[in-house]
């Protein structure tokens, strides 16, 4: 990701026939399918109450990585996301 945004994406067939899905936050919020699975755990681990930076990231994140693994299934490969800035003194608030 870009500035937040998708500029490149695969997820390789075998990991894709196993049921494991790797997308953006975006694209999962949206789904009818796993937008309920992100809104049921989004800031659950560290919820905003936890800490000041915990609090700014739920209220300005954007972009970030979605990995939903079914039960049973273990991904043999490790899965990379990679997120940059192009501007100095920027922030970064994706959520993966």
């Amino acid at each position: 990701q870009y500035d937040s945004e998708v500029v490149y994406h695969n997820v390789r067939e075998e990991v894709r026939r196993q049921g494991v899905v790797y997308t953006d936050m975006e694209s999962a919020l949206k789904s009818d399918k796993y937008g309920p699975l992100v809104k049921k755990y989004f800031m659950k681990v560290v919820p905003p109450q936890d800490h000041k930076f915990a609090a700014l990231h739920g209220a300005v994140w954007s972009g970030g990585s979605f990995v939903y693994v079914p039960e049973g299934v273990k991904v043999e490969i490790p899965l990379q996301s990679y997120f940059r800035l192009n501007a100095p003194g920027a922030g970064q608030f994706e959520h993966t």
